[in-house]
Protein backbone atom coordinates (compact mmCIF):
# COMPACT_ATOMS: atom_id res chain seq x y z
CA UNK A 1 0.00 0.00 0.00
CA UNK A 2 1.14 3.55 -0.77
CA UNK A 3 2.10 5.25 2.52
CA UNK A 4 1.78 8.80 1.15
CA UNK A 5 -1.99 8.79 0.62
CA UNK A 6 -4.86 7.88 2.93
CA UNK A 7 -3.13 7.86 6.31
CA UNK A 8 -5.01 9.86 8.90
CA UNK A 9 -2.82 11.79 11.31
CA UNK A 10 -3.98 13.67 14.42
CA UNK A 11 -2.40 16.76 15.93
CA UNK A 12 -0.71 18.11 12.81
CA UNK A 13 -1.09 21.92 12.85
CA UNK A 14 -2.47 23.60 9.73
CA UNK A 15 0.09 25.25 7.48
CA UNK A 16 0.33 29.00 7.91
CA UNK A 17 -0.71 30.84 4.78
CA UNK A 18 2.07 33.03 3.51
CA UNK A 19 0.99 36.46 2.39
CA UNK A 20 2.83 37.58 -0.73
CA UNK A 21 5.01 40.62 -0.20
CA UNK A 22 4.55 43.43 -2.68
CA UNK A 23 8.11 44.05 -3.78
CA UNK A 24 7.24 45.96 -6.93
CA UNK A 25 6.41 49.15 -5.02
CA UNK A 26 8.02 50.21 -1.70
CA UNK A 27 4.80 51.00 0.21
CA UNK A 28 6.17 49.41 3.38
CA UNK A 29 9.18 51.76 3.46
CA UNK A 30 7.24 55.04 3.28
CA UNK A 31 6.97 57.15 6.40
CA UNK A 32 3.97 59.44 6.91
CA UNK A 33 4.11 63.07 5.69
CA UNK A 34 6.68 63.58 3.02
CA UNK A 35 7.94 60.22 1.84
CA UNK A 36 7.04 59.31 -1.73
CA UNK A 37 8.23 57.28 -4.68
CA UNK A 38 8.01 57.81 -8.44
CA UNK A 39 7.01 55.17 -11.00
CA UNK A 40 7.62 55.89 -14.67
CA UNK A 41 4.42 55.40 -16.67
CA UNK A 42 3.55 56.80 -20.09
CA UNK A 43 1.28 59.80 -19.75
CA UNK A 44 -1.42 58.11 -21.87
CA UNK A 45 -1.13 54.62 -20.30
CA UNK A 46 -4.42 54.56 -18.40
CA UNK A 47 -4.21 50.82 -17.53
CA UNK A 48 -0.70 51.36 -16.15
CA UNK A 49 -1.81 54.28 -14.02
CA UNK A 50 -4.83 52.28 -12.83
CA UNK A 51 -2.56 49.39 -11.75
CA UNK A 52 -0.48 51.71 -9.57
CA UNK A 53 -3.56 53.29 -8.00
CA UNK A 54 -5.05 49.85 -7.39
CA UNK A 55 -1.85 48.53 -5.81
CA UNK A 56 -1.73 51.54 -3.47
CA UNK A 57 -5.40 51.12 -2.56
CA UNK A 58 -5.07 47.39 -1.91
CA UNK A 59 -1.96 47.84 0.24
CA UNK A 60 -3.59 50.70 2.18
CA UNK A 61 -6.66 48.62 3.02
CA UNK A 62 -4.62 45.64 4.21
CA UNK A 63 -2.23 47.71 6.32
CA UNK A 64 -4.48 50.56 7.55
CA UNK A 65 -2.53 53.24 5.70
CA UNK A 66 -3.50 56.01 3.29
CA UNK A 67 -1.72 57.00 0.09
CA UNK A 68 -2.08 59.87 -2.35
CA UNK A 69 -1.35 58.92 -5.99
CA UNK A 70 -0.96 61.59 -8.68
CA UNK A 71 0.34 61.92 -12.22
CA UNK A 72 3.72 63.62 -11.95
CA UNK A 73 6.74 64.66 -13.95
CA UNK A 74 10.32 64.14 -12.80
CA UNK A 75 13.26 65.40 -14.86
CA UNK A 76 11.14 65.45 -18.02
CA UNK A 77 9.81 61.91 -17.46
CA UNK A 78 6.08 61.28 -16.88
CA UNK A 79 4.80 58.86 -14.33
CA UNK A 80 2.98 58.50 -11.04
CA UNK A 81 4.09 59.68 -7.63
CA UNK A 82 2.80 57.95 -4.50
CA UNK A 83 2.88 59.68 -1.11
CA UNK A 84 2.00 58.13 2.23
CA UNK A 85 -0.38 60.51 3.99
CA UNK A 86 -1.52 58.44 6.99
Amino acid sequence: MNDTVGIIEAGVPAAVRRVPVNRKYPFDRLEVDGDSFFVQVDRNDEPGKRRIRSAASDYAKKHEMKFLVRVAERNGVWGMRVWRVA
